[in-house]
């Protein structure tokens, strides 16, 4: 980032008692300063949530959420994740400004789905000319189907590339290979 997007300004605000005092005890809570929070939680809202309220995305518990992939079949899993992973992610990729490439593929899953979306946590290396992203969770082995398709689709429709796929219930391995034209070092880790 450039000096002027890491440049931090003093600003003044009216704030509810209220939700001043909320975000006060999360501080603690957490073991942060309140200005380190507000910090956060104004970088998610810039990162994630003003984009995701923009295309009606919803929140529900993972309890919740695995009880309604488990009651789905796996082919019909496997059918909405390729729709998702390149016509979904094209109108999102859109909506957040992105470029359709690999490198804002990469962000899309290392930053947005693992961090803010919390779809999984996520291993993000580079091996033997292979690009790895291993993604781990909780929810299952129709929400592994459903990630590591959602993921595959996304890569080969906006960068032609080809991943390999394997899967368990809870971890996702996926192996994209490496162009000669690209620079793992210059990739965004999770």
């Amino acid at each position: 980032m450039t000096k002027q997007k890491n440049r931090t300004v003093a600003r003044s605000f009216r704030i509810k008692e209220e939700w001043l005092s909320i975000v006060n005890e999360e501080a603690e809570r957490a073991g942060i300063s309140l200005n380190s929070l507000v910090n956060k939680i104004l970088e998610d809202y810039s990162k994630y949530q003003r984009y995701f309220k923009r295309v009606s995305a919803i929140a529900l518990t993972q309890k919740s959420f695995s009880r309604i992939l488990e009651a789905c079949p796996k082919e019909a899993i496997t059918d909405i994740a390729k729709r998702a992973g390149s016509k979904t992610a094209l109108d999102i990729f859109r909506t957040m400004e992105f470029q359709y490439d690999y490198k804002d593929a990469i962000f899309f899953v290392t930053t947005i789905l693992a961090e803010y979306a919390n779809w999984f946590r996520c291993e993000h290396y580079a091996v033997n000319q292979k690009e790895i992203l291993h993604l781990r969770h909780n929810l299952g082995e129709n929400w592994s189907i459903y990630a590591a398709e959602v993921v595959s689709s996304l890569f080969e429709s906006c960068c032609n590339r080809r991943i390999q796929k394997e899967f368990l219930d809870g971890t996702i391995t996926l192996e994209i290979p490496l162009s000669s034209t690209y620079d793992p070092k210059k990739s965004t880790d999770c």
